[in-house]
């Protein structure tokens, strides 16, 4: 189980007052060496109890930032230079969230472990 940032929410999310949109978000952890298992999709993500529930687009890059932040903390030397190479991703996930899209990003806890950061668009 990943560590993650949350955000308290009620049973009917608050809606985006611009967008209409909320987003579901969720942080998974998988081993690349593990060939047979593979990342859950969105309906298989969407089955489950988010770790987030956010209501704009900034909230979808500032849980993004924060997570990426605190998974990079507890990642070796390698991954943390991996993921010093994946750029500003706050200002590229409030993009892709202003669009009303779903917003993915990867964090490089090792080589061989990785978390997925999933921000999946809701109606």
């Amino acid at each position: 189980m990943v560590d993650t940032l949350s955000k308290s929410s009620s049973e009917g999310a608050v809606m985006s007052a611009q967008t209409g949109q909320r987003w579901h978000a969720y942080a998974e952890q998988r081993e690349l060496t593990d060939k047979g298992r593979r990342a859950d999709g969105r309906d298989e993500r969407l089955e489950r109890t988010p770790d987030a529930v956010l209501s704009s687009p900034e909230e979808v890059a500032s849980w993004m930032s924060a997570q990426t932040a605190l998974l990079t903390k507890k990642a070796d030397a390698e991954g943390r230079s991996w993921n010093a190479l994946s750029g500003d991703r706050g200002s590229i996930s409030r993009g892709t969230a202003a669009k009303g899209r779903s917003v993915y990003s990867t964090v490089r806890l090792s080589t061989t472990t990785t978390v997925d950061l999933c921000a999946e668009v809701v109606l």
